[in-house]
């Protein structure tokens, strides 16, 4: 079945009168495409994943402005690509983020004030 629908697919393909580099930028460009996706996934599904609830022990900015947070002795990078983030986060603040959320939950240490980023 599969194989019938990629004949068919490249059947077409051959008789859009493309010259070979074309065909070969067309293909390029897709795989480029699909690989981007796979990473963009890939990274959206690693954030999921993180589950962490505590104080800050020690943070760090790197040159891209990611952040990386230690809480109860483990390190966590990146914790958030939201630009609203950074530079929020200080040392005793405590950090609350549930596993299969991308919400994360800000309680500064000086005001109590909660901050929710989504």
């Amino acid at each position: 079945m599969a194989t019938r629908k990629f004949n068919i697919i490249s059947a077409k393909f051959n008789r859009m009168n493309l010259s070979r580099r074309n065909k070969f930028l067309i293909v390029t460009a897709s795989l480029g495409f699909l690989i981007y996706l796979f990473f963009c996934f890939k990274e959206y599904n690693d954030t999921e994943r993180l589950q962490f609830e505590g104080t800050v022990q020690d943070i760090h900015y790197d040159i891209k402005g990611d952040i990386t947070v230690t809480i109860q002795g483990k390190v966590y990078t990146p914790i958030s690509n939201n630009w609203a983030f950074r530079g929020k986060v200080q040392k005793g603040d405590s950090l609350i983020k549930y596993k299969n959320s991308l919400v994360i939950k800000l309680i500064k240490q000086t005001t109590k004030e909660v901050i929710i980023f989504r």
